[in-house]
């Protein structure tokens, strides 16, 4: 997990790689800056899946994608259960779920 307020998404995955990229980046965070990073620092034919909920729109390079062949996935990260189970779990008293 990288945290880019700290560091420099593209550079330390191309470290961690060899300068190949990684092959799939979760965008939880919602901001542009974090979509070009994801972009720039999957490998070829990577993926970038968007967990985030996006409040505004952002500007969008596709050839980020287009010249590593990568694909963005889009998902939604939760489920009506999941509600739930955080609800029984409030009122049961528990902090921590584990989902299985």
């Amino acid at each position: 997990i990288l945290d880019p307020r700290k560091d420099d998404i593209v550079k330390t995955a191309q470290a961690l790689t060899g300068g190949e990229g990684v092959d799939i980046v979760f965008d939880c965070a919602g901001v542009a800056v974090g979509l070009a990073a994801a972009c720039k620092a999957i490998k070829v034919k990577g993926t970038v899946v968007n967990v985030a909920i996006w409040e505004k729109a952002v500007p969008f390079q596709p050839n980020d994608l287009v010249f590593r062949e990568g694909k963005y996935v889009a998902c939604l990260g939760y489920v009506k259960q999941d509600f739930k189970d955080v609800i029984k779990a409030l009122g049961d008293g528990k902090f921590c779920l584990r989902f299985e």
